[in-house]
């Protein structure tokens, strides 16, 4: 067969080869970030952000220390504690004279007892191991006007026995006994002679 003609430069046919570019992938490194202390925003200690940071947890703030010397810190709590204990005292000293002027503006004694006719009568009203519990109960109901209190001893035992008016009469008392608070009327009260209060008890004088 008859050869063919050779190609001219201008009719040469180049076939386009593909060629897969060469892409480098590189580990994103892995940086720690710090987190100011004073930042509000929490992260976890596990957390890694979309580009593979982690991100480093913040370090807890340390505790103030003391600047005094162990010995000025003992001698400062000592004298804390001094302080106190004097403040108490002042506070249970003013107390105990307010219970001594309420005393005795209140109380009865034996010789004022003793003075009063065995047919006047008192109402009883309550008693009590200690002398608080007789002035709560009068300023409670109001009864500043017409109570009083003896101290007595009565089957080996001290007690303030609360009481309340002078009357010339049973009928008197039992009136006036129905002018009580109610309260007092329903905690009871006992209508006595003062000649019954002094062979029941053994007044203090």
């Amino acid at each position: 067969s008859p050869a063919a003609p050779p190609l001219s430069s201008q009719q040469v046919i180049t076939h386009p080869v593909e060629v897969q570019p060469v892409i480098s992938v590189t580990k994103a490194p892995l940086i720690e970030v710090a987190v100011a202390s004073n930042s509000s925003t929490m992260i976890s200690d596990t957390s890694v952000s979309a580009a593979g940071i982690a991100v480093a947890e913040p370090k807890p703030k340390p505790k103030p220390k003391s600047h005094l010397p162990l010995e000025s810190q003992k001698v400062l709590e000592d004298q804390l504690v001094v302080a106190a204990n004097k403040a108490i005292q002042q506070e249970s000293k003013q107390h105990t004279v307010l219970v001594e002027q309420a005393s005795s503006d209140y109380v009865r004694n034996a010789a004022w007892i003793n003075k009063q006719s065995d047919m006047r009568y008192a109402i009883q009203l309550v008693q009590a191991t200690h002398l608080e519990g007789i002035f709560k109960f009068i300023k409670k109901h109001d009864l500043d006007n017409n109570a009083y209190y003896i101290h007595a001893l009565q089957n080996g035992e001290y007690r303030y026995i609360l009481l309340y008016g002078n009357y010339p009469n049973n009928r008197t008392s039992k009136k006036m006994a129905k002018t009580l608070p109610e309260a007092v009327q329903k905690a009871g009260y006992w209508i006595r002679t003062f000649g019954d209060l002094r062979r029941s008890y053994e007044i203090s004088p």
